[in-house]
């Protein structure tokens, strides 16, 4: 099985990419929407309200995912704290979903961060998803709602 990383910037169509790949019957596993549905168990929630307090929920007690950004992506020290609880429950999620795939030709691993988290070393191939700055603010901007201040900060 060829196991191939695609990962990129926010904005710059590794979605498209994957959706590609999708329409050609290529299994792919979207680590960053993965991720974001471990943060809303209860038992990384704990762990969560531990390392973070209980102003990062919203009053249905759900992370708020805007509020954490804000704290992590403005904190090298949270987003290493938020990174070192959510990569292990994500690779492991990874590795049961591969079991199920063990017999296809290859497989595609969609993330933002597969350099950084190290997870590039368990793929045969790598590819990376670009986009001009503008571009990609015009995008992120048009599927999240926001301001381009949003998306600078």
């Amino acid at each position: 099985m060829l196991k191939i990383g695609i990962t990129g910037s926010i904005g710059s169509g590794k979605t498209t990419v994957c959706t590609m790949f999708e329409i050609l019957c290529i299994n792919v596993y979207h680590a960053d929407t993965e991720a974001k549905k471990f943060l809303n168990k209860e038992s990384v929630k704990k762990k969560i309200k531990y390392l973070f307090s209980d102003s990062i929920f919203d009053k249905n007690g759900n992370v708020d995912n805007k509020i954490l950004a804000s704290i992590v992506f403005n904190n090298p020290h949270s987003l290493e704290k938020l990174n070192s609880l959510i990569h292990p429950l994500v690779k492991s999620d990874f590795d049961i979903w591969l079991k199920k795939y063990k017999k296809k030709k290859y497989i595609l691993h969609e993330a933002a961060i597969i350099f950084e988290s190290g997870f590039y070393k368990d793929f045969d191939a790598i590819i990376t998803v670009s986009a001009p700055k503008d571009l990609r603010i015009k995008r992120i901007k048009q599927r999240d709602n926001i301001t381009e201040q949003e998306i600078l900060n």
